[in-house]
């Protein structure tokens, strides 16, 4: 207070400023919350528990313990918890006889937590429940109407109005993206999800079947008016303040696959200004990217901003050139990523390989189809190959049209010859069948090899593999894998001989020239 007095008059103040250009500002008031009180947020004027001194202020200082343990069993009732009139006696009967062996002459804080960890606390989450909202609280103050607001929560409200999205508790929107008006609905609820203010929940991700419509879910919360006061930072409106997030977002190096996303992100709200900077970091990140998986894992988020461009009527067509780069580096070093690989990673290639079938399918280029066929066939052709990948790679060749039911046939028989291991024909199996179990209800080839393989399986080798097979097998949805069971148990239409895979007399016949090369006797 010392340094207010003394203070020069305003005449020379008006010296000062006199002649400077005048630029109008605006000053408005942020609504504070309890939490935001606390010394725990990193308020350095804080207190340990605001919500506790709002009772002391309220509450006359003889009523203070009764209030705050009556507190605790509502809210413990409310939260269908076990709290009696007698545990709150009990609880206060405690706390003021700790009080009484400290030599106090009310109980405080620390004899109420006491008591309420001995009396109600049952478990740490139930003392977690109380701490937070009897403790620290979760109240959030007010501000008068007539007090201007920041002008990003400005914006946010006249864009809401304009739109005739009302500030109800909870409300359902099904948006079509065709009408001008539905367009700029999902715009404006994408533009909100970009800034972290959780009004609107749904979006593209819930709506995979279709490309024109979306369904969200608006839920409002007094805490909305906070997030918007900490996203005025960003800019004055909804629209720059999207755009300069994902600006920043750019500038922070991100991954091939986080910039996909945020590509994505920009387009579905329409934020032109950020989309041509981050078209071109994407393709340079994609040009220097040296992982076949990180690339490979891109391309899903990437297929999906060509999938919402047309309907949008954006500038989705700018990532295309991205995509072709991509899909051309993956397919050259796709095969050798297929080699040395165990399990877990052998797993996480088999679903790039679907996602990738997926986005050539989308794109549906006669040349990028072309090249990915290619690759498969040279992933199946690779002896060192994880034997997931070698029948996931001919079932997606199947998928795709390019081999028939008969090869498939003939690559299980090679796959099941007698050199390899159970766990390595569990393997191929797997990845064969990863997919509609439809394949073997229309495929009776495919059927008929897979069954002269299990019956032709010795019993201990089969002990070994079976759970394997079932584990396979539990992967169809129920009702195929009872028309499969049904199909099985009318019998097979024809011999069982895998396609003619196997041809005992032509076989016998290399017999000699392998017993003459092992040095070993006819006998």
């Amino acid at each position: 207070l010392p340094a207010l007095n003394g203070f020069p008059p305003t005449s020379i103040d008006d010296r000062v400023l006199k002649g400077l250009a005048k630029t109008k500002v605006a000053s408005t008031v942020v609504p504070w919350t309890l939490d935001r009180l606390s010394a725990a947020s990193g308020y350095g004027a804080g207190t340990r528990s605001p919500r506790f001194y709002e009772t002391l202020w309220t509450t006359p200082p003889s009523q203070v313990s009764v209030a705050w343990l009556l507190a605790v069993a509502q809210l413990l009732r409310v939260e269908d918890l076990e709290a009696s009139p007698a545990s709150v006696i009990e609880a206060l009967r405690l706390a003021e006889a700790l009080a009484a062996l400290r030599g106090r002459r009310r109980p405080g804080l620390r004899e109420l937590c006491e008591s309420a960890r001995s009396i109600f606390a049952t478990s740490d989450a139930v003392w977690s429940l109380i701490s937070t909202r009897l403790i620290l609280g979760d109240s959030m103050g007010s501000i008068p109407e007539q007090v201007p607001m920041v002008p990003l929560e400005a914006d946010f409200r006249a864009t809401a109005k304009r739109l005739r999205i009302p500030f109800e508790t909870q409300r359902e929107y099904v948006i079509d993206l065709r009408e001008p008006s539905g367009l700029e609905k999902s715009q404006f609820f994408h533009r909100l999800d970009l800034l972290k203010v959780r009004w609107a929940i749904g979006g593209a991700e819930q709506n995979k079947t279709s490309t024109f419509k979306e369904s969200w879910l608006t839920i409002w919360g007094p805490d909305m008016s906070i997030q918007l006061i900490e996203c005025s930072v960003l800019g004055n409106t909804i629209l720059s303040a999207a755009t300069q997030k994902c600006l920043l977002a750019l500038r922070s190096s991100p991954t091939l696959s986080e910039m996909s996303s945020l590509f994505g992100a920009a387009l579905l709200g329409g934020l032109d200004a950020a989309i041509e900077p981050i078209a071109r970091a994407l393709q340079d990140c994609s040009a220097a990217a040296a992982d076949v998986g990180e690339l490979a894992d891109a391309l899903p988020s990437l297929a999906a901003i060509l999938r919402y461009g047309d309907v949008r009527r954006t500038e989705a067509r700018k990532v295309l050139p991205a995509v072709e780069s991509i899909l051309i580096r993956v397919c050259i070093g796709l095969p050798r990523s297929c080699v040395q690989l165990d399990d877990d990673a052998a797993s996480a290639m088999s679903k790039r390989l679907t996602e990738v079938t997926s986005v050539i399918r989308l794109i549906d280029r006669e040349s990028q189809l072309s090249d990915w066929v290619q690759t498969l066939r040279q992933i199946c052709g690779m002896t060192d190959c994880h034997p997931l990948l070698a029948g996931k790679s001919n079932r997606l060749l199947f998928d795709l049209g390019a081999v028939e039911a008969a090869s498939l046939a003939e690559g299980l028989g090679l796959a099941t010859t007698i050199g390899a291991t159970a766990k390595e024909v569990a393997g191929y199996i797997e990845g064969l069948l990863d997919g509609p179990g439809l394949i073997l209800l229309h495929q009776d080839a495919l059927l008929d090899a897979l069954d002269y393989w299990l019956v032709s399986i010795d019993a201990d080798v089969l002990d070994e593999i079976i759970p394997l097979i079932r584990r396979t097998f539990s992967l169809f949805p129920k009702p195929e894998r009872r028309k499969i069971g049904e199909k099985i148990a009318r019998g097979a239409q024809t011999p069982a001989t895998a396609g003619g895979l196997y041809d005992k007399p032509r076989s016998e016949m290399v017999l000699p020239t392998i017993l003459a090369i092992l040095g070993l006797s006819h006998e």
